[in-house]
């Protein structure tokens, strides 16, 4: 009696637990359905530019951050989708080729050159930086790097305070808000890792601070502090969305003083300026002021601390700007951006630094040829080949002559009577032979 109750009990029970979730399940969508039948038909969501929406605000008296936490679609217009000329998939895989190289050519080819240097001394060898072949192809390398890193830097910079004023949106902000301060320590690590002397140096410094100063400026009006318009109306914007998503929460770009970043950049054009008379003229001050040493090495305790920091933050900032991009696109969906597109100017992006590895392979080749090591290979590959021929085929079993009369003779037998081409060949290889008899 037992078992047939709790047999009928499961089978009544099943289409109940179905009308229940069905119940649910209706009322959920409905909500949704009311949801966003509120919102298309509150007017103060129907806005395609979010200045509009500012300008309307002022003037009728609304609380953005309210009218902001009704309406999500303004969470996404102020947001955006993402712009390719600044995190298109080409372009994010040469800021990781910059930090890659940066890595590279500062502070491992640095390390390269100290463990060389001492070697050499080791063994009471002389080393001169400026005719030692090996550090003059480091030197090279490192020095092909700092100028195209400084001309990136520089047009990064003026395309990045270009777009701050056409009004970019929050994302964008944060993107280059973050791009730039990756860029700012990437010229800090290979300036502080060069190898000493280099040429038209001063030169090379005063392009350097050119382009520390813009990307400072354009780092500095990349928030919403340094926003062209409406900065408050932007904070409230940042506030009402990341209190209603943990996505845009994460994305916003960060605020600070403009006087902080003057103060800092200041303090780095005074350390850069120190390093570069240090470095210059190492070998003038310990002659004049031998006692100068101590000072000199705390420098480069300093410098190496500075570098080690720089190369903390520059990994982490590429982190960043990966990590961003990715929960922008996760919470819109991938197919409403243009960004994983492979498009013209993603692939000319991609290729930006192929400068580099060609230069490496300039150096490379003529480091080995000056050293001889072609002429080796060379005579190598020789020896190879004529190991691995014929012993039929070897050039020391080919005739060294040929009679022309044995020549004429075989062309008879073998219908080739005229033949210019066998005639040519006759006269180029026949060889006059000695008179035995005379």
């Amino acid at each position: 009696m037992l078992s047939t109750t709790m047999s009928v009990v499961r089978v009544l029970s099943a289409p109940v637990v179905l009308g229940l979730m069905l119940v649910f399940l209706g009322v959920a969508l409905a909500q949704d359905t009311d949801l966003e039948a509120a919102q298309s038909d509150n007017p103060r969501c129907n806005y395609t530019d979010p200045m509009e929406f500012f300008h309307d605000a002022h003037d009728n008296g609304w609380n953005i951050t309210e009218v902001v936490a009704d309406c999500q679609n303004l969470c996404i217009l102020s947001y955006g989708i993402g712009n390719p000329d600044l995190d298109g998939i080409g372009i994010m895989f040469s800021y990781s080729f910059q930090v890659a190289l940066t890595l590279a050519c500062g502070p491992l080819t640095h390390v390269a050159y100290r463990i060389y240097r001492h070697s050499r001394e080791r063994k009471h060898l002389p080393v001169d930086n400026t005719q030692d072949r090996f550090i003059r192809a480091l030197s090279d390398l490192q020095v092909a790097f700092f100028d195209g890193n400084i001309f990136l830097i520089f047009t990064t910079a003026i395309a990045s305070l270009v777009r701050l004023e056409q009004g970019p949106t929050i994302f964008e902000l944060a993107e280059m808000q973050i791009l730039m301060a990756m860029q700012l320590l990437s010229l800090i690590i290979i300036f502080f890792t060069l190898i000493h002397p280099v040429a038209r140096w001063w030169l090379r410094f005063f392009q350097f601070a050119i382009g520390f100063i813009m990307g400072a400026v354009a780092m500095d009006r990349s928030q919403i502090n340094g926003h062209a318009r409406h900065g408050d109306d932007w904070k409230m914007t940042v506030a009402a969305c990341s209190a209603n998503s943990t996505v845009y929460r994460t994305i916003s770009p960060l605020t600070y003083p403009s006087w902080l970043v003057g103060v800092v950049a200041g303090i780095c054009l005074i350390a850069f300026a120190t390093q570069s008379l240090s470095a210059e003229r190492t070998k003038v001050l310990l002659q004049r002021h031998p006692h100068w040493r101590w000072w000199l090495f705390s420098l480069g305790v300093v410098w190496g601390i500075l570098v080690t920091a720089s190369m903390v933050g520059m990994i982490y900032t590429l982190y960043l700007l990966w990590a961003q991009r990715d929960r922008l696109f996760d919470a819109i969906g991938d197919e409403q951006t243009e960004s994983n597109g492979w498009e013209f100017g993603q692939v000319a992006a991609l290729l930006t630094w192929l400068s580099i590895p060609v230069e490496v392979f300039y150096q490379v080749h003529d480091w080995v040829k000056e050293e001889g090591y072609l002429d080796s290979l060379y005579a190598s590959i020789q020896k190879l080949k004529d190991s691995i021929l014929p012993t039929s085929l070897s050039a020391h079993n080919l005739p060294t002559h040929f009679d022309d009369n044995e020549v004429r003779r075989g062309s008879h037998e073998k219908g080739f009577v005229g033949s210019p081409l066998l005639s040519e060949y006759s006269l180029v290889h026949t060889t006059p032979q000695p008179n035995v008899g005379n």
